[in-house]
């Protein structure tokens, strides 16, 4: 009989240590979103309040909202240190919350990498155009078959304005990889 009774209080205890730490758990996961929100808020505010977003547009001309992406990529971070934290508190292995961050960031980098894998031949070659200062807008190029008046260079492209008023976009990579005439007056 005491035996049994060991027992019971035993079970009586882990219960109680499984409900607290459980509770703990979903006290991480209110805290942390809430903080997560607060913290890309702020972010954002403080990216805003130095202009990233006009410095970045008045190098890459480009209109991209670099200010919400940051604060919303650190938002989202702090989201999963919040989940791998409280996962943690209610006793998950850590062989499965390593194995679930390293598939997450390997997600994470690859998805990153493909998004740029295009962007940086481009602006890298558009630093190095725009840096020379050969092509400039106005001028008249042709490059493979196609001629045209150039009316905007960019970090990552090139407009052409062709002769029946098309405007065609050549990316920066194209141009340094490929011969090309320029012209400085209207061509003939």
């Amino acid at each position: 009989m005491v035996g049994l009774i060991d027992e019971l209080n035993f079970l009586e205890n882990l219960s109680s240590i499984l409900i607290v730490r459980f509770l703990v758990a979903l006290i991480i996961l209110l805290i942390g979103f809430i903080l997560a929100k607060i913290l890309g808020r702020l972010l954002q505010r403080v990216l805003h309040e130095i202009e990233l977003n006009s410095i970045i547009k008045k190098i890459s001309k480009s209109n991209a909202n670099i200010e919400q992406i940051i604060g919303i990529f650190l938002t989202y971070f702090i989201y999963f240190l919040t989940i791998i934290i409280a996962l943690n508190q209610i006793g998950l292995t850590t062989t499965i919350l390593n194995m679930l961050s390293a598939a997450i960031l390997i997600i994470i980098i690859i998805s990153v990498f493909l998004g740029i894998k295009d962007s940086v031949p481009n602006i890298i070659s558009g630093f190095l155009i725009i840096r020379k200062g050969s092509i400039k807008q106005g001028y008249y190029i042709k490059i493979n078959d196609v001629t045209g008046k150039v009316d905007n260079v960019t970090l990552t492209e090139i407009h052409l304005i062709t002769k029946k008023g098309d405007i065609i976009h050549i990316p920066n990579s194209i141009l340094t990889k490929s011969q090309y005439t320029i012209r400085k007056t209207k061509s003939k």
